[in-house]
């Protein structure tokens, strides 16, 4: 559904408590567009005619596409896609016919200060090449895409670690986190 209203940003200062109903409704909003779904068909109905009376809206059926995320459903359950999206930047930074690369960082690769000669702008150039690995791994990538199962449990799991001190001259620490939907891994990071 698509909202045909400008959202002001404000805050609440009242106390929200929900009881959660029998079925279940699940309703996504980012900015102006909508997801609605769940197990009760009448009550999305409703809650549809009801949203339809106060705001100018669209139904725009079943999900295809949102936030750049192609979205197909199988017997299997629901796949995720940004095929689309990541063509478009391949093709936007002119890398649609460079080689691909396994990862989207480079493994076992520790340098120390005195690596190399120093650049007048580290920042600016660590940035490029870390954009570009990236973009040759999201090549190799393309057609990927993520199953969310139809037969999993809607149960959200996530897990944390930190190596403490691995940088042997920063002494910083590498963290990371992954963040499970179900059997589908939807979230992740690493970071130093």
């Amino acid at each position: 559904m698509d909202v045909k209203n400008a959202f002001l940003n404000g805050d609440l200062h009242e106390e929200v408590f929900m009881v959660p109903p029998p079925s279940r409704i699940l309703l996504s909003l980012y900015v102006d567009d909508m997801i609605i779904t769940g197990d009760d068909i009448d009550g999305i109905a409703v809650l549809k005619s009801e949203l339809t009376r106060q705001f100018e809206m669209k139904d725009l059926g079943s999900l295809r596409y949102f936030l750049g995320i192609k979205v197909s459903f199988s017997p299997k359950g629901y796949l995720l896609s940004q095929s689309k999206y990541t063509a478009d930047i391949l093709e936007h930074a002119y890398l649609t016919d460079t080689r691909t690369v396994d990862t989207p960082c480079e493994l076992n690769v520790q340098y120390s200060p005195s690596d190399g000669n120093p650049l007048s702008d580290p920042t600016l150039y660590r940035t490029i090449v870390a954009g570009l690995h990236i973009l040759r791994y999201l090549r190799g990538t393309i057609f990927h895409s993520l199953l969310l199962p139809s037969t999993s449990l809607l149960e959200l799991r996530a897990y944390s670690d930190a190596d403490h001190g691995h940088d042997p001259t920063s002494r910083k620490s590498v963290t990371g986190f992954c963040i499970i939907l179900g059997d589908s891994l939807i979230s992740w990071k690493s970071k130093k």
